[in-house]
């Protein structure tokens, strides 16, 4: 079990911000509830590949703080086009930072494309996880000591994770293109053409 700090207040996100300043490269992942009234951002889990932060904005809503120094910073994550448009969102950016997504860089390095966390890891660092937790509900209060546990393993194994994919992609010579693929494959999906009117035809 990897140890981590739990954040519900904003003196607790004050020492996020002085923990993560002037590093280079983040390491994040979000949980979320989607429902029809729309995708409620529930728990930030992050790391600078020390200690590992697991943000409530159920209880601390905002946590625009984190935007200046996020915005300069690397973004590693899995599959994360929902996580950035989340972390965007909740932090304020506009500007996307430059990111690399383990998913996109194990598609430049294998034959393969969509891959869970779970499956890299254990391909990559042969460490297996435990992944009961994906469907809990992640907005309901207190989150049980196992949710917390699960949330903080997304993160724990992401920096190795990165530098194994970057020995990999430096062997094939890929590695300088993949914040350029990931920023091309992470695009959001573009809005729907608007339906042309019988009149607009004529």
């Amino acid at each position: 079990m990897h140890d981590f700090e739990y954040i519900d207040d904003a003196a607790g996100l004050s020492t996020v911000v002085d923990a993560i300043e002037g590093a280079e490269r983040i390491y994040l992942d979000t949980e979320f509830e989607s429902r029809r009234g729309g995708t409620t951002l529930c728990l930030v889990q992050l790391t600078v590949g020390e200690a590992i932060y697991l943000i409530d904005t159920v209880a601390v809503r905002d946590i625009s703080v984190l935007g200046p120094h996020l915005a300069d910073m690397e973004w590693v994550l899995h599959a994360g086009r929902q996580d950035i448009a989340l972390l965007m969102d909740a932090c304020r950016l506009k500007k996307r930072p430059r990111l690399f997504d383990t998913q996109v860089a194990w598609g430049l390095c294998s034959a393969e494309h969509q891959v869970s966390l779970a499956y890299l890891l254990a391909c990559v660092l042969d460490i297996r996880t435990e992944k009961g937790c994906q469907t809990d509900n992640w907005q309901a209060r207190p989150l049980p000591e196992g949710q917390l546990v699960y949330a903080a393993e997304d993160v724990a194994f992401l920096p190795d994770l990165y530098d194994a994919l970057q020995r990999r992609l430096e062997a094939v010579d890929r590695f300088t293109i993949v914040p350029q693929v990931c920023e091309e494959i992470l695009n959001p999906p573009p809005a729907p053409p608007t339906p042309v009117s019988l009149g607009q035809f004529r």
